[in-house]
């Protein structure tokens, strides 16, 4: 075994080993002594060096056993302070490790900031380059309007009434805008209500006109009928008798409509009590009469009519400036 390649700690082994070696194999030579039989009292002298030689390197041996197992012992402590002083410096390394990582992070972090702090850097010096320009025309302003602006702080002055002037117009242009919304809004709720009134209007309008269709109907049928009989009771009477039956069944028709009969009171008065025609001139005369006053209700009719269709008319041009506004 080549002990000058080795660590110390297997150097200080194989010498226990050695010593192990040689103190068995004299163990084993004492064994083998005492199994002889007893020597006689006087021993010879080669055999007596040999057993103090023998002696001599068990005490050396003795010796060295516990000088190696002072120096095992105080290796043993020693490599327990490396290990100890190993793990405390690998954690000394792991913290130092860290704080280099952090370290290099906060570089990294500051490096960014630097970027950012250079990209801020330059728009600063650009908007300072700007305001130089800005400041020279403004010095150019004051220049072309001393009287007005004595100093560059009546410009800025000037320049911040109106922006502030600008932010009102702004506000109040957004208050009209949102009344003017608003408005709109109940214009087209006022528009929706006219016009479902207007339906509303419209389908009643027509309920009517047919209920007023189903009235003239029956009035036709019974008008009609009215004629049927007049007709029948006037084929049993005379010519005359006809043409009095006829002036009779128009002057009933105009009974039939107050509002045209009674305005013809001037010629109504006359008493009309008349049930058979045995005298024709009286007949006659009342006949003329009665005429005057079919006549009238004509003219009465005409007249109401024309105010009704221009009633009609008007209410059809209020309608439409309502629905206008």
């Amino acid at each position: 075994l080549q002990l000058d390649s080795v660590s110390p700690a297997t150097k200080l082994l194989e010498k226990r080993r050695i010593m192990y070696e040689v103190q068995k194999a004299f163990e084993d030579q004492k064994e083998d002594s005492h199994m002889k039989p007893p020597a006689p009292p006087l021993l010879p002298v080669g055999l007596h060096r040999k057993e103090q030689r023998f002696k001599l390197q068990e005490a050396e041996l003795r010796e060295k056993d516990i000088l190696i197992q002072d120096n095992l012992i105080k290796f043993s402590t020693f490599l327990q302070q490396q290990e100890m002083r190993r793990v405390k410096d690998e954690e000394l390394a792991q913290t130092e490790k860290r704080k280099i990582d952090k370290l290099e992070e906060e570089i990294g972090e500051k490096k960014q900031q630097l970027e950012i702090y250079k990209t801020k850097s330059m728009k600063i010096e650009k908007k300072v380059e700007s305001m130089k320009k800005f400041e020279k025309f403004l010095e150019k302003v004051k220049d072309a309007n001393p009287d007005e602006f004595p100093e560059l702080i009546d410009i800025l002055s000037r320049h911040k009434q109106l922006i502030a002037k600008n932010q009102e117009l702004k506000r109040k242009q957004k208050e009209y805008a949102d009344e003017h919304e608003k408005i709109s809004r109940q214009l087209t709720q006022y528009e929706t209500q006219m016009e479902m009134k207007k339906t509303l209007i419209n389908n009643k309008m027509s309920k009517q006109k047919e209920q007023l269709e189903q009235i003239d109907k029956e009035k036709s049928v019974l008008l009609a009928q009215r004629d049927e009989n007049t007709k029948q009771k006037s084929m049993r009477i005379t010519e005359t008798g006809q043409i009095l039956m006829t002036v009779d069944n128009l002057y009933a028709k105009c009974e039939l409509v107050p509002e045209i009969f009674r305005s013809a009171k001037s010629v109504r008065d006359t008493d009309f009590n008349v049930t058979h025609f045995d005298n024709s001139q009286e007949s006659g005369k009342r006949a003329v009469i009665k005429l005057e006053v079919i006549i009238q209700c004509m003219k009465n009719f005409k007249e109401l009519k024309e105010r009704y269709l221009a009633r009609q008319k008007e209410d059809l041009l209020k309608d439409k400036k309502k629905d206008v506004k």
